[in-house]
């Protein structure tokens, strides 16, 4: 599951694709791809909380 977050995160972030995009592009079901899509956007609040992302 680790590495599918992180490839996740290199589609989003690098190459800058929306994540439902990347997410229909994986051969899983659309139960996982719902799981994975939690499981990654709580990830990503564990490793750079909200409050780090908004501007002032």
């Amino acid at each position: 599951m680790k590495d599918f977050i992180l490839f996740i995160d290199l589609m989003v972030t690098h190459f800058n694709r929306n994540l439902n995009d990347v997410l229909l592009m994986l051969p899983i079901s659309d139960d996982e791809r719902n799981e994975l899509s939690v499981l990654y956007k709580q990830t990503k609040e564990i490793l750079i909380p909200p409050s780090h992302t908004q501007q002032k």
